[in-house]
């Protein structure tokens, strides 16, 4: 079986989480009202929570029961390799949310 690195998983969801934010008619409506700098800080918020829950699952040996396939490293090196994608992750959901929004 193919191995998802950190990097991929978090490119994977943050997309995901900007197509929720998108296509779902409550959470866009909702979302759609808020200044530009609070959009910001919701997803980044929601990319936070879905890195912490990933090191979590990862550290307590269910991640690969979620997402087959996922390696995340639990120690001090996997933590700073998810931080790091943590911050590439940010500027990806930016990107997709601004390409992909329909007006």
């Amino acid at each position: 079986m193919n191995q998802i690195t950190p990097e991929n998983l978090t490119y994977i969801l943050s997309a995901i989480v900007s197509i929720l934010f998108m296509y779902f008619p409550k959470l866009e409506s909702w979302y759609d009202t808020l200044p530009s700098n609070e959009k910001r800080l919701v997803m980044t918020g929601a990319l936070a929570v879905i890195a912490i829950a990933v090191y979590g699952l990862a550290c307590s040996g269910y991640l690969d029961k979620v997402w087959p396939g996922a390696v995340v490293a639990c120690n001090e090196e996997g933590l700073i390799d998810l931080v790091k994608t943590f911050v590439i992750a940010v500027g990806v959901n930016q990107g997709v949310y601004r390409l992909a929004k329909r007006d």
